[in-house]
């Protein structure tokens, strides 16, 4: 009976041990959250109509998520009070940043800007953006920013290969700029430092079988594991995984669990498979165009790895030094001043340029 008696008093002592340490891990990603930069978003102007919002509806779900077509947004964060930026987006009906220059259209060939947040530009206004310093340096090319926050290139590939770019673009020939860093390898492979983020779980997966590449649904429907631990866990834990992953990102770690921090043989293959769809599927629409890379580059391994292995399969692919623009960045966003989208710009148009892509 006194043994009895003992061993719960021991499971009791346990128990409540192990709820301290839970409300104390609790409090502790709470008062961090607090800490942190608070990013907003709101809608402050929308003009759909049943056409655009339909449309929209429709290419939403195949990006596995996004943001309202023909509107206008407010994006700002604010840390202990203090305003850190405060932007407005025009977003058009075809889902793409706004570029206010007159008479774009009218310009004999297109740029477009393909990628995730830094091609979106989101922390600063639309005459403040990267291409948009471009575009006022290259009078023959009208720019089309496909950008949107994490985008991965299978993203803009399922996209495009259901709604071909000839629907959206009226020039028949230009060049298409695939920003790519670290956040879109994870999106191709499935990293769940990818599909923690926002509504990333319901992107596209693809995989590679013979050499050739497979939809295989979104990661929702094929990563049940990774989906089921996202949805279950608490609002505080998964900001703290967000934490330890922007982390992880920062010092060059790497893999679906962090265990690596080099890209294999097969990852490397299908990553480099998804830049020669995208271009196929560009090609498609615009036989006189081509696809560049530009790898947003802060001297992490596997992506030098990427690039020698890229090269090796004649993508055309450059390095944007990231390292350059780090003292233009907001504090913790990652994401570039005003002053720093146009350094970006100035890198951009050094890089086309010297490589006799285009003439200024």
């Amino acid at each position: 009976m006194l043994k009895k008696k003992s061993l719960m008093i021991l499971s009791l002592c346990c128990l409540v041990i192990i709820c301290v340490f839970f409300a104390f891990t609790q409090y502790t990603i709470a008062l961090q959250e607090e800490r942190a930069i608070n990013y907003n978003a709101d809608v402050s102007e929308n003009n759909e109509s049943k056409e655009v919002r339909k449309r929209r509806i429709a290419v939403n779900e195949l990006l596995g998520w996004g943001f309202e077509f023909d509107s206008k947004r407010r994006h700002w964060s604010v840390q202990n009070g203090k305003k850190i930026f405060d932007a407005t987006l025009s977003i058009d009906h075809f889902g793409r940043r706004v570029i206010p220059i007159e008479n774009l259209n009218k310009r004999s060939k297109f740029l477009l800007f393909i990628g995730g947040s830094y091609v979106l530009s989101d922390t600063v206004n639309d005459n403040e953006t990267y291409a948009y310093h471009i575009a006022k340096k290259l009078k023959n090319f009208s720019p089309y920013v496909y950008g949107g926050w994490w985008y991965a290139p299978t993203q803009h590939l399922r996209r495009f290969r259901n709604f071909p770019l000839k629907e959206e673009i009226p020039q028949e020939e230009g060049i298409a700029l695939l920003l790519f860093n670290t956040s879109h390898a994870r999106g191709i492979l499935g990293d769940i430092c990818f599909n923690v983020h926002d509504s990333n779980i319901n992107a596209p997966k693809y995989s590679l079988t013979n050499k050739r590449l497979k939809y295989q649904g979104t990661f929702n429907e094929s990563e049940l594991l990774q989906s089921t631990l996202i949805k279950v866990l608490p609002r505080t834990f998964k900001a703290s995984l967000m934490n330890h992953c922007w982390k992880r990102m920062l010092k060059d770690q790497f893999g679906v669990y962090g265990v690596k921090d080099t890209l294999d043989e097969d990852e490397m293959m299908l990553i480099i498979t998804v830049f020669k769809e995208l271009e196929k599927v560009i090609k498609e629409s615009f036989p006189k165009s081509k696809l560049v890379v530009l790898l947003h580059f802060f001297g992490h391994k596997f992506l030098t790895d990427l690039y020698n292995k890229s090269k090796e399969e004649q993508i055309e692919i450059y390095k944007l030094d990231g390292n350059t623009l780090i003292d233009y960045e907001y504090p913790k966003s990652y994401h570039y001043s005003p002053k720093g989208e146009k350094v970006m710009s100035e890198l951009i148009l050094d890089i086309l340029v010297k490589n006799n892509i285009l003439d200024i």
